[in-house]
């Protein structure tokens, strides 16, 4: 299809320490095509859950203005859901 895959991934989710907007935003200053993910769990997952714990701050740094303005128009932004199975974990 002629798309290039991506030379580098990061996982903002598991990222220790954490990233913030400054981080992810000089990730735009590559000439790498950067894959970033973040798996912050269903809406309404159990505040137990590790992963939904996070969250919240996942959220807050992809919607973070000062990081979209970094970003500018060199980013593609996909986001994908995948169904759940109310019993637990995924069909």
């Amino acid at each position: 299809r002629g798309l290039p895959g991506n030379d580098r991934y990061v996982d903002l989710t598991f990222r220790r320490p954490p990233a913030d907007a400054t981080w992810v935003g000089r990730l735009a200053t590559l000439r790498d095509v950067v894959e970033v993910g973040a798996h912050p769990g269903p809406a309404g997952a159990s505040p137990a859950d590790p992963i939904a714990a996070l969250r919240s701050r996942d959220l807050a740094l992809l919607t973070d203005p000062a990081l979209r303005a970094a970003l500018g128009d060199v980013v593609r932004w996909r986001v994908g859901t995948r169904p759940v199975d109310p019993r637990g974990g995924t069909p």
